[in-house]
C-alpha cells in the first residue's frame, strides 16, 4: 500500500472519526471523541504529512545543487523527478487550512495560487530577468518579497517552465538554477517551521490538546473539530470550483488548461 494511499485513508478515517462525535450522545462521551479524533488527526495525519513534506523539499535542494554543478538532462530529470514528489506531498499537506501553515503567509508562500492574469508568473519572469542581468549571485533571501517568486508554481516554471532547456547548458543555465535553488531552499525553511511549530513543547498540538479560556486559538474541543471539518470542506470546494471547473469550463472547446496548478508538470490532478 502506498503511503499516498495510506494518508488519504487516515484522513478520511479521521472525519469519518469527527463526524460520529456529532450524533446524539452524552455531553461527556462526545468531549472525550472529541479528544481521540483530534488526537487521530494530529498523530496519524498532520504532523506525518508535515514531515513528509519536510523530506521532500530537503530531496529538491539535494537534486537542485547538484543541477547547478552538473548541467545535463540526467541531473534535470532527477529535479523534476524531487519536484513532482515535493507537489505530491503538498497535496496532502494541502488539505490542513489551519495552524502554523496560516501564520506568516507561509501557505500563500508555498502556493501562491490561483494566479488567473498570471501576475505572479510575470513577476518570477522579472525576478529570472534581473539575476540574469547580475553577474555574481548572494544568498537568495525572500523575506518582504512577493509571495508569487518564492514558491512552488515558481519553481515549476523555472524546471519545466519556457526556457528551462537552459538548465542543461553550463554556459547559460547559472541564474535560473541559482533562482530554483533559492526557492527550494526557502520551501525547506517554511516546512521546516510550520513542523516546529506543530511539535515544539508549547507547540500547536497543545493548542489543540489543551482548549479553555487561557487558550487564546480553541476554547473549547467542539471549535478544534470544526476547523477539521471545515479543513475538508473547503479541499473539496478548492479542488472542484477552482482546480477543475476554471480549467474544464462548460465544454471542451471553451476549456482552458492552462488555467490548472501544475499543468507544466503534468500534475494537475494531485
Amino acid at each position: 500500500m502506498s503511503w499516498d494511499f495510506k494518508r488519504r485513508c487516515r484522513f478520511v478515517f479521521t472525519i469519518l472519526t469527527v463526524l460520529f462525535c456529532f450524533t446524539g450522545i452524552a455531553k461527556s462521551d462526545q468531549e472525550k471523541k472529541f479528544e481521540i479524533s483530534i488526537d487521530l488527526f494530529a498523530h496519524e495525519f498532520a504532523i506525518p504529512v508535515y514531515e513528509k513534506l519536510h523530506t521532500a523539499s530537503n530531496r529538491v535542494v539535494l537534486s537542485v545543487e547538484y543541477l547547478c554543478k552538473q548541467s545535463n538532462s540526467n541531473a534535470l530529470n532527477n529535479a523534476q523527478d524531487a519536484f513532482k514528489a515535493l507537489v505530491q506531498s503538498w497535496s496532502h499537506a494541502e488539505v490542513i487550512r489551519f495552524g502554523p501553515v496560516r501564520d506568516q503567509n507561509r501557505f500563500e508562500k508555498i502556493f501562491f495560487w490561483p494566479d488567473p492574469r498570471s501576475r505572479g508568473l510575470k513577476q518570477v519572469q522579472k525576478k529570472l530577468h534581473f539575476l540574469e542581468k547580475n553577474s555574481t549571485f548572494e544568498k537568495l533571501n525572500f523575506d518582504g518579497m512577493s509571495v508569487a517568486i518564492q514558491g512552488l508554481p515558481a519553481l515549476e516554471f523555472l524546471l519545466f517552465g519556457e526556457g528551462s532547456e537552459v538548465l542543461i547548458s553550463k554556459k547559460s543555465s547559472l541564474a535560473r538554477c541559482q533562482y530554483a535553488l533559492g526557492i527550494s531552499k526557502n520551501l525547506t525553511a517554511l516546512s521546516k517551521d510550520i513542523l516546529a511549530d506543530w511539535i515544539s513543547a508549547d507547540g500547536f498540538i497543545k493548542s489543540l490538546q489543551n482548549t479553555g479560556e487561557n487558550n487564546p486559538v480553541f476554547r473549547n474541543k467542539a471549535e478544534v473539530i470544526q476547523n477539521i471539518l471545515k479543513s475538508a470542506s473547503e479541499i473539496l470546494q478548492l479542488a472542484i470550483s477552482s482546480k477543475l471547473q476554471s480549467s474544464l469550463q462548460k465544454s471542451m472547446l471553451k476549456a482552458k488548461p492552462k488555467r490548472a496548478p501544475f499543468w507544466r508538470s503534468n500534475l494537475v490532478i494531485m
